[in-house]
């Protein structure tokens, strides 16, 4: 099964139904959803994969439809800086 995430939409939470909480013990921070907000724009806003955003929220089961004000966690990603090798000719 695939989503499309660039077309994703947010729901509130009109019914008043509990909102899953995100993985307790998890590296990363909490973030609280905001009208407008896709799983692919948190994604691309704190510059992670979006499977690693949707794999590190396991309580959401359908991560096209996520909430306004639901809690979903971002992990901690080290970018890893590009290698710079000292004998590589300076172009001005």
């Amino acid at each position: 099964m695939s989503y499309n995430y660039r077309n994703s939409y947010t729901l509130s939470n009109m019914m008043g139904e509990p909102m899953p909480e995100p993985p307790s013990g998890t590296n990363g921070r909490i973030y609280i959803v905001r009208p407008g907000d896709t799983m692919y724009r948190i994604a691309v806003r704190y510059n992670t994969g979006l499977q690693i955003l949707v794999d590190s929220n396991p309580q959401i089961s359908d991560p096209s439809c996520i909430m306004i004000g639901q809690r979903i966690c971002i992990p901690c990603t080290d970018t890893p800086q590009p290698h710079i090798y000292q004998d590589s000719p300076a172009y001005s």
